[in-house]
């Protein structure tokens, strides 16, 4: 990012995207659950605070209805009818993070494949206000390697500039036994090689986005 951008760029120029914290993958004893993500609860709240206050429009997006499809080859958990199945309360978003209600500046997309842009509205309400002349997508969420990933590039080649938040993404072991950690900095490498502006912190975003909010000295 360069930080001669003067003014409020960040703060009018993003969309906070938050990927699949759902209660299908963040709650005990959920067959998809990732522990790790509720370790991000804190500072994920504090990111979507910051954003409902100053008026950065926030996308929710949800894994849902992906029965039928070569998802059911690959998760026992779809095939079985056991997550992510459309009207399930567990594929609300968690309530620490969910808000008090849905509307025009935070929304809730349901999809049926990892990226949030596959046959789904959201280019719809990107291309009208409030999202509409805002260039900057703020990647968060789960998984790393499977939802993000996909947000993350399908978002790339929509031409948005897009800020992957290291500490506010996780994912789970490969199925060979890889640690979650590998997998998470094995794919956070690959998209630096081209596919995002910059990977950031969730302390290193917030200092920026509360230097362009502070009020102006005159």
């Amino acid at each position: 990012m360069d930080e001669r951008r003067a003014g409020r760029d960040l703060v009018d120029d993003s969309i906070i995207f938050v990927v699949d914290m759902i209660k299908d993958f963040l709650d005990p004893g959920e067959e998809f659950a990732i522990d790790e993500g509720r370790d991000m609860y804190d500072k994920l709240d504090e990111l979507l605070a910051f954003g409902r206050a100053n008026g950065i429009p926030i996308v929710h997006s949800a894994s849902q209805g992906m029965n039928n499809s070569l998802y059911e080859r690959h998760w026992w958990q779809i095939r079985d009818r056991v997550s992510c199945q459309v009207g399930s309360p567990t594929v609300d978003v968690v309530d620490r993070l969910r808000p008090p209600e849905y509307g025009d500046s935070e929304i809730y997309i349901a999809k049926s494949k990892y990226s949030p842009f596959y046959g789904t509205r959201l280019d719809t309400y990107l291309r009208n206000a409030p999202f509409l002349g805002r260039n900057t997508i703020i990647v968060t969420g789960m998984a790393t390697n499977f939802c993000c990933m996909c947000t993350t590039v399908d978002a790339m080649n929509r031409d948005y500039r897009v800020l992957f938040v290291d500490d506010l993404n996780c994912t789970f072991d490969g199925i060979d036994g890889t640690p979650a950690a590998t997998m998470h900095k094995v794919t956070v490498e690959t998209l630096k090689q081209g596919y995002v502006e910059e990977v950031v912190t969730a302390d290193d975003l917030m200092q920026r986005l509360a230097r362009e909010a502070a009020p102006v000295a005159v």
